[in-house]
């Protein structure tokens, strides 16, 4: 179950919630450097995020 909220997470924050959730189960919070994308082609990761923000723009439009 990876990602929490950090040690003092805020209770407005909207991912709250599942951060309790993953709290009732004992864990201890170990923090870790960040996830990286390791880019082989350029051109076709540029196709790719062009293709992720249309995508994440389509999502928000169904709200």
């Amino acid at each position: 179950m990876w990602g929490a909220l950090g040690p003092d997470p805020d209770p407005k924050d909207p991912w709250y919630g599942f951060h309790r959730f993953k709290q009732g189960f004992g864990p201890e919070l170990a923090e870790f450097v960040g996830s990286y994308d390791l880019v082989i082609n350029p051109l076709l990761y540029q196709v790719y995020k062009i293709a992720d923000k249309a995508r994440w723009f389509l999502l928000k439009m169904k709200k």
